[in-house]
């Protein structure tokens, strides 16, 4: 979250060497609008060689492609350029390798 900008980051189970799409909710912070045709750049401070292919694929909703080589905790910054401006935003952790908890059915 900034002044500007909130970022919702939803992905399955991450398994090293495979590749994963993440999605990106992207919103007004103010508002909760949604933000469309913003331009996202992604980079990940623990291995600058990781790339990352944006789509948008609805107003607000960004899906994110790569592959992340080892099992460990990664970070994502990203660079948002969008109708509030430029904002740059960090999202950790990415667990990669860790399996996701399941929640116990509702009695």
């Amino acid at each position: 979250v900034s002044n500007k900008y909130e970022l919702l980051l939803r992905y399955d189970p991450i398994h090293p060497g495979e590749a994963t799409e993440l999605t990106i909710f992207l919103s007004e912070y103010n508002s909760n609008r949604p933000i469309k045709g913003a331009t996202l750049q992604v980079s990940s401070p623990e291995d600058s060689k990781l790339k990352f292919t944006i789509s948008e694929t609805e107003p607000g909703i960004y899906n994110i492609a790569t592959t992340f080589p080892k099992q460990q905790n990664y970070a994502l910054n990203v660079s948002i350029n969008g109708a509030l401006g430029p904002d740059l935003l960090q999202i950790k952790p990415i667990e990669v390798g860790k399996e996701l908890p399941i929640a116990e059915a509702a009695k």
